[in-house]
């Protein structure tokens, strides 16, 4: 099953948060403390913070899933529970602990799943020393969407990517705003 119907249901709701968590956050550097649950970014701007996963050249990585690592189960358990959704959807790339890409961005599209399925404020992805990205959620009361004017939801529609079907994306903002 395509991931594509999930990504368009979500796509332009995902990239209202994701403008709007640029707005705040901008271009600093961060630092993240799994122990704890935060984020911090580089004038002390302290955000909740939920690890989804990584990707690299060759696949996605869910954060439950990574034995490399211990992550705190609270850190953690979105990425279960987005897993739930994936299996009542069958899409395997959200409860599969690891799936092969091929080279295409599949963070980006789970990404915006788990935005609108899991309702979180805001994704944060960044590059990962050594290659390849980490996936966040990001709980803070600056990242409270804004009303939407006409200006910045014109600058969301012509800006969302990955979307394919336009009218069911456009049906399911006007139903989630």
């Amino acid at each position: 099953m395509s991931l594509q119907a999930h990504v368009d249901r979500y796509a332009i709701r995902a990239f209202e948060k994701q403008l709007h968590a640029y707005d705040v956050v901008g271009d600093r550097g961060w630092e993240v403390d799994f122990d704890h649950g935060q984020i911090v970014f580089d004038d002390d701007l302290e955000m909740g913070v939920v690890l989804l996963g990584t990707e690299d050249d060759h696949g996605w990585l869910w954060g439950w899933a990574d034995d490399e690592e211990e992550f705190p189960e609270a850190v953690v358990a979105p990425g279960r529970a987005l897993g739930a959704y994936g299996r009542e959807h069958d899409l395997a790339p959200l409860y599969e602990p690891e799936t092969l890409t091929g080279g295409a961005p599949l963070l980006d599209r789970i990404g915006i799943i788990a935005s609108g399925v899991l309702d979180l404020q805001a994704t944060y992805h960044a590059p990962l020393d050594g290659g390849g990205r980490v996936l966040f959620g990001l709980d803070h009361p600056s990242l409270v969407l804004p009303e939407p004017g006409v200006e910045r939801l014109f600058r969301i529609v012509r800006e969302s990517g990955f979307v394919a079907d336009w009218d069911a994306a456009v049906a399911a903002y006007g139903y989630s705003r």
